[in-house]
């Protein structure tokens, strides 16, 4: 049997210009898909948000190894 994930478009959108898209057309479906695509939206700036705060290293110098005391 074939499993599925559900699909969340604030996975997809990561600009500006995404997210006035997105909203623009959700506006031509009713009051009730701007509120989803409203709620969409800010699904995406907090996962932007999230992975630009996240810590970073530099990937081409290998982290220290880390012992411990037996």
């Amino acid at each position: 049997m074939l499993e599925t994930l559900p699909f969340d478009p604030a996975d997809y959108l990561d600009s500006e210009e995404g997210f006035e898209a997105y909203l623009a057309d959700a506006r031509l479906d009713g009051a009730v898909a701007l509120s989803r695509a409203v709620e969409v939206v800010a699904r995406a700036r907090a996962l932007i948000a999230s992975v630009s705060n996240a810590p970073t290293r530099n990937v081409a110098e290998p982290a220290a190894p880390r012992f411990s005391p037996d």
